[in-house]
């Protein structure tokens, strides 16, 4: 490259403020001296390390509401055809970037445009695989549909024709190489510097501050920071890879074990937004639910990492619908020195995953009350133990995994060399 300032492009389809990895590219980028633009919607607030970052800048795009069961073909056309018409309108006001980094899944649609812009451009595109569009459609329509069965001629076919690729998994990886003659680079998913491990007297200062914002009742936040009561974490978008309704009837479970009333109360706080979450809050308040206190919140970017360190367990209801991505919702629940409960879809969360040293697999509802049962009631040490053990575990930064893979990839094709 010459001596003038790098440029990269981030394009995010998603809400930029649930699509962290993203945002990390971004800083990470900025920290390597390119001046970034990053092309998202933005539905929520950002955070202040982006942006405030000089390096940075933010060009917004309006969401297209997500599909329903409702909406005509015609309508879903039309909207995405009006996002795309949007991204060719920030496209053409940015500046040529060297390289664009898209997130995908949502990106089929708009990989076209993409691709005839960075050819005429010369910039390098980049795809980041976090799962695959078709099979998360195929949630929805099922993946008989010939639809579902297009749109994955279509990923396939159109993401194969960008420049590099980075994928979540090695198992993702081993996909896209045997189906789209690729060769992704593997940049896990690693917690921000946001999410941190806690001393137990530092956490039950933050859990007596953290649990005045959950809308709880008097009894319910006495309980909270005298520890009578376990206070469960979970995060999610609300979307069709995640059923809530085994987290009910877990719950459901729980309420009618003989002599429920002398097990601890839970304390059951789910963060995110998103398209089913109005349904799921609905059947949630329908339940008989005593000694259960169940809060549906969207946290900031400040509060939610300090949430998961106030915690006693999380849980993950992530199934995946090509079984070879791994949630961000465990990456940063690890983070925060909280052990979890995951949802089994697969070998690819044993890359990351120690079954009984981090977290506790469950396949359903009933194995998952269970779970809480032991670990709450049966053998609360072994619950203490996997916390000492996640915060005794090294943690490898964001920055350093992305400067050890992504930056050989950026210097092989791009000429960029680390400062």
């Amino acid at each position: 490259m010459d001596g003038a300032r790098r440029r990269a492009a981030v394009v995010v389809l998603g809400d930029l403020a649930r699509s962290p990895r993203m945002g990390f590219h971004a800083l990470a980028l900025a920290g390597e001296g390119f001046l970034v633009e990053i092309i998202a919607v933005v539905d929520k607030p950002v955070g202040r390390d982006l942006a405030t970052n000089d390096a940075v800048r933010i060009r917004s795009i309006a969401a297209t509401p997500p599909p329903t069961a409702e909406a005509s073909r015609v309508g879903t056309a039309r909207k995405v055809a009006g996002q795309v018409a949007r991204l060719a309108a920030a496209l053409r006001r940015s500046e040529r970037a060297d390289i664009v980094i898209v997130q995908n899944p949502p990106a089929v649609h708009v990989l076209p445009l993409l691709l005839v812009i960075c050819r005429w451009r010369g910039s390098r595109l980049i795809v980041d695989w976090h799962n695959f569009g078709w099979t998360i459609l195929g949630l929805r329509l099922g993946r008989s549909s010939r639809l579902v069965a297009v749109a994955g001629w279509l990923e396939r076919g159109l993401a194969a024709r960008a420049d590099d690729h980075l994928c979540v998994t090695e198992a993702m990886r081993d996909w896209l190489r045997g189906h789209l003659g690729v060769e992704p680079v593997v940049l896990r998913d690693l917690p921000a510097q946001r999410f941190v491990a806690l001393r137990d007297g530092d956490r039950g200062a933050l859990r007596r501050d953290i649990v005045q914002r959950l809308g709880l009742s008097e009894d319910e936040r006495r309980a909270a920071c005298d520890g009578t009561a376990r206070i469960i974490v979970s995060a999610t978008s609300w979307s069709r890879d995640e059923d809530f309704s085994v987290l009910l009837e877990a719950l459901r479970l729980w309420s009618l074990r003989p002599a429920a009333e002398s097990l601890p109360p839970l304390i059951v706080v789910v963060s995110g937004a998103g398209p089913l979450r109005e349904e799921y809050d609905r059947r949630a308040r329908a339940m008989d639910l005593p000694r259960i206190a169940l809060r549906t919140v969207w946290l900031s970017d400040a509060d939610y990492p300090r949430l998961l360190a106030a915690a006693d367990l999380g849980v993950c209801l992530h199934r995946s619908s090509s079984g070879v991505d791994f949630p961000m919702k465990v990456v940063d629940m690890l983070g925060a020195g909280l052990p979890t409960c995951v949802l089994d879809y697969g070998p690819c969360l044993r890359e990351v995953l120690r079954p009984g040293d981090d977290c506790v697999f469950f396949n359903d509802a009933a194995e998952l009350m269970r779970a809480w049962l032991r670990l709450f009631v049966e053998d609360p040490l072994s619950l203490a133990a996997m916390r000492e053990r996640i915060a005794a575990e090294p943690q490898q930064t964001w920055s350093d995994h992305w400067r050890e893979r992504m930056l050989p990839l950026l210097e092989r094709r791009a000429g960029v060399r680390a400062l």
